[in-house]
């Protein structure tokens, strides 16, 4: 099993999705995250524009690799038109980036702005585990600050 790859949401964005067979089904326009206890995040699909700008939702679990440039799936797509969830989730590029957030002592402290958020396939974990967030603060310093 090949070690886990760090993926980041902001590069995602407009990104090509394509089925097994290399054919074009659409673009990534957002990753699609929940609040799990404690805070941390878990990563648990993609929001993909298929034809007709119709937004789809595509869960993670349908997601066979992502590679610099190309998202693969299984090729199964559900057409319902994506909608979110009251409380229970996020949109990473609407919801999360841009954010301006107080850390905590422990990293640092102070104020930044969330620039990216990474995230990776991990077996123990599941799949989509956030593992870190990318802030800069207003110094413009950049820290990568490990999610919990």
């Amino acid at each position: 099993m090949s070690p886990p790859t760090r993926v980041f949401a902001a590069r995602l964005a407009g990104t090509g999705v394509y089925d097994p067979n290399r054919d074009r089904v659409g673009k990534v326009r957002d990753v699609v995250v929940v609040i799990r206890a404690g805070g941390a995040l878990r990563a648990v699909g993609l929001v993909v524009e298929v034809a007709g700008r119709r937004r789809v939702f595509v869960p993670l679990s349908r997601v066979t690799s992502m590679d610099p440039g190309a998202v693969i799936t299984t090729g199964l797509l559900n057409m319902r038109r994506f909608e979110q969830r009251a409380s229970e989730e996020l949109q990473v590029m609407g919801e999360v980036l841009d954010r301006v957030v107080t850390l905590a002592p422990s990293d640092g402290g102070g104020t930044g702005r969330v620039e990216d958020l990474g995230f990776e396939a991990c077996a123990a974990a599941g799949t989509g585990t956030s593992r870190s967030c990318f802030f800069a603060a207003p110094d413009g310093v950049r820290a990568a600050v490990p999610a919990r």
